[in-house]
């Protein structure tokens, strides 16, 4: 679908929209570790992780997430 960006940046633990180029977001997004300021304007950031940081900090690259909940 058509890329929608937001204000919000990508700061540690942003939500966001993973594409591969222009019109190409889907269902697979990515939550920042740091800030990645690069990525503003390329992917739409589209939450905020509020807690929890502890348990994204021991995901290493690789690893599969198998169940997620996002809440308003």
């Amino acid at each position: 679908f058509a890329d929608e960006f937001t204000e919000h940046t990508h700061v540690a633990g942003a939500l966001s929209m993973a594409n591969s180029g222009s019109n190409t977001n889907g269902c697979q997004f990515f939550i920042t570790y740091t800030p990645k300021h690069h990525l503003d304007g390329k992917h739409s950031v589209f939450g905020q992780l509020i807690e929890g940081m502890d348990v994204l900090e021991k995901i290493e690259q690789g690893d599969t997430i198998m169940r997620i909940t996002i809440e308003e």
